[in-house]
Formats: C-alpha cells, structure tokens, sequence
C-alpha cells in the first residue's frame, strides 16, 4: 500500500514552511495521518494492536528527535487542532531512521514516489511521465474506492494546469477521481 503526499513548493505562501524542517514535518504530519487511518483501517482484518512503526530515510542534520516531538505536540492539540489522526496507532517512541541502503522498503518507497513525481513535475523538455503513476495506481492507499486524500493527498491543493500541457494531469483524474 503506497501513500503520497504531493507538495508543490511554488503554490506556498507560508514563510513559517519555508524555514528549516517546518514544511518537512508538516508534510509529515499529512503522512502519519494517513498512515493512522490505514493501521485503523487493516485493524479489523489483521493480528496485531494496530500501531504503526514508521522508519524514515535518514536526513542528514535533521533531528528525529524533533520529528517526535512534534509528533507529541500534535497529540497534545496545541497546534493543527484540525488533526484527524487516529492516536491509538502513532507512538511517537516508534518513528525511527535508517540509512536508505540499509532497508529495501525505504528503497520501494522511494520508487513509488518517483513514479507519483515523474506524472506530477515536468521535466525541463516539458514533458511528463505517467506509466509508473499507471502501474503502481492499484497499490495506492484508497478508503471506500477514493484514492484522494487517502493514498494521494495534494497540498496546497489541487495541482495547477500549466497553461502549456492543460491534458497534464488528465491521468491522476482518470485512475484517481476525485
């Protein structure tokens, strides 16, 4: 099962998620929301208590340490009190890192974003590739057949047309419709 969340930096008018990690942890924030609705959701036909053991790629000069903390802040609801996680399955103590070749999943990870990215970002000739985004759609995360806000969550919203390619994101509508 594959989530991403799709940040298009361009359309940010936030100068609080420009600094440092801020736009990292939001967006993460979006991630473990996702992740939670997904460890309640396979709950009800798996084993296990139903947490979720996130490990990230590490980030050199970025402090997991932080990463949970702001993890404990979003629980406590001092911030981002429009937070719909589903709490029983995130303990912040559970977020870890590991260097990207020492985990094949962080590899598979890092191909399935690829694949959502090539669809979404244009290259510098101007074109885009959409197959990847094709033949990975059926993995994507969805919840009662909606893929959107589920498995792909596009923030600030919606991706912009470019004026230049207006059929550019006609796949994302075709095999995820909103």
């Amino acid at each position: 099962m594959s989530i991403n969340i799709c940040i298009d930096k361009t359309r940010l008018t936030s100068a609080a998620l420009k600094s440092g990690y801020a736009l990292y942890f939001y967006a993460t924030r979006y991630l473990i929301e996702r992740f939670s609705w997904l460890a309640r959701d396979a709950l009800k036909n798996a084993p296990g208590d139903g947490t979720v053991k996130m490990i990230f790629s590490n980030r050199t000069r970025m402090s997991y340490d932080d990463l949970r903390d702001y993890v404990r802040i979003l629980r406590a609801g001092s911030v981002f009190t429009d937070t719909k996680i589903h709490w029983p399955a995130i303990v912040p103590e559970l977020i870890t890192s590991r260097a990207h070749d020492q985990l094949v999943g962080l590899r598979a990870a890092d191909a399935l974003a690829s694949g959502i990215r090539w669809g979404l970002e244009l290259t510098q000739y101007g074109h885009f590739e959409d197959r990847y985004a094709r033949l990975m759609a059926r993995n994507v995360y969805r919840r009662n057949g909606n893929a959107r806000s589920y498995g792909l969550k596009f923030f600030p919203g919606p991706p912009a047309r470019y004026a230049s390619k207006p059929d550019h994101y006609a796949w994302c509508d075709e095999i995820f419709p909103k």
